[in-house]
């Protein structure tokens, strides 16, 4: 049923391997990130060479036809008769490359995103290619981008017009307000403690959280400065503050937008519920990160009944051959999909002028 194809790292095929190859097989895509695969094949197997296993190496993996995750072998763990294969998904890769640049005035976010990509590749080809874009926005002033990593580069460039970038099955780097599309009248995980007969998971674990709430957020850029408040979220909660440093902005429309966002992300509680569907019971291909689905949950102490946003699938073979899947969500609307996920994301390192500077003056 699945098959995971290996690669050089400019993406020459190698091999491709099947059932008869790998077991604890589990790979996981979410929203914003490159997720990341892991599978073991024997030591004593004939696709199990230096040469196909080696770090860096492209990875794919299909079920049947039909793409589902792309990254690159990140580590080997070795015993006497087994190599447990760990792997990371492709964004990842501009994790280990750095950006030194400063984006020209007026120039659009496409231009000026595809234009680091492509510096990158100049230097040492990464295998990604320049995508699509969706995006027409214009940033305003210059962005400093100076010695970080290239995926913070990328991010922050994407971050000026709420946009999300992932890498598709024929390695091209895409830029999109979106993933997926709203299934909600199709796909509705339930599970209601009066009627269990019509549940079609079978586990949910429901995270209410506020540790990460701010409604008055200061955002700060070298000598720039604005403050940006939610008057609504204040009167419930009280008033939740924060000072966010936006490195590299030169530009007070731009570092407006950026404050701004960062707000709406973090301006109400998250209710995230964790999801294990019943496999039996729900087709596990009909839904996928960025999809949204109608979530109906009651156990007589929360009672949740609205549409939410898929930003995690983790599939787990297991040794009997079915597939276990998990999902995490998040509320819809709930403009969550970049910051939320790239903030754990290397957190974008400030030149010396913005952290010593003037900064926090």
């Amino acid at each position: 049923m699945y098959t995971i194809k290996l690669f050089t790292k400019g993406f020459s095929d190698l091999t491709a391997l099947n059932k008869v190859n790998f077991w604890d097989f589990s790979y996981e895509n979410e929203i914003g990130k490159g997720g990341k695969a892991e599978f073991k094949i024997k030591v004593k197997d004939n696709k199990a060479t230096t040469a196909n296993l080696k770090l860096f190496n492209r990875v794919k993996i299909y079920k049947g036809s039909t793409f589902k995750w792309i990254g690159y072998i990140e580590r080997l763990d070795i015993d006497l008769n087994v190599i447990t294969v760990k792997c990371s998904g492709m964004l990842n890769i501009f994790k280990k490359r750095n950006t030194a640049y400063g984006t020209t005035p007026g120039a659009t976010l496409t231009t000026e995103f595809f234009r680091v990509l492509n510096t990158l590749n100049g230097a040492d080809d990464t295998g990604i290619k320049e995508g699509t874009s969706d995006s027409v926005h214009v940033i305003a002033g210059q962005m400093k981008l100076l010695d970080i990593k290239s995926l913070s580069a990328l991010k922050k460039i994407a971050d000026t017009d709420n946009r999300l970038m992932y890498i598709d099955e024929n390695e091209f780097l895409n830029i999109v307000k979106s993933l997926g599309t709203d299934k909600s009248s199709s796909v509705i995980f339930r599970y209601i403690i009066d009627q269990v007969n019509t549940a079609n998971i079978k586990m949910f674990d429901i995270t209410v959280d506020g540790g990460d709430m701010w409604n008055v957020v200061t955002g700060k850029a070298e000598s720039l400065g604005t403050v940006k408040t939610d008057p609504t979220s204040i009167t419930e909660f009280g008033r939740l503050e924060t000072r966010e440093n936006f490195g590299g902005t030169t530009n007070a429309n731009d570092l407006d937008d950026e404050t701004q966002s960062f707000l709406d992300t973090h301006k109400n509680e998250m209710i995230i519920p964790d999801i294990s569907p019943n496999s039996k019971k729900i087709d596990i291909d009909s839904f996928d990160i960025g999809d949204t689905v109608k979530v109906i949950l009651d156990n007589n102490f929360i009672a949740l009944n609205q549409n939410q946003l898929i930003i995690k699938k983790k599939v787990t073979i297991t040794n009997s051959g079915e597939e276990d899947v998990s999902v995490s969500l998040a509320p819809e609307g709930s403009s969550i999909l970049p910051s939320n996920f790239f903030n754990e994301i290397d957190k974008l390192k400030k030149n010396q002028e913005s952290i010593e500077g003037v900064l926090f003056q």
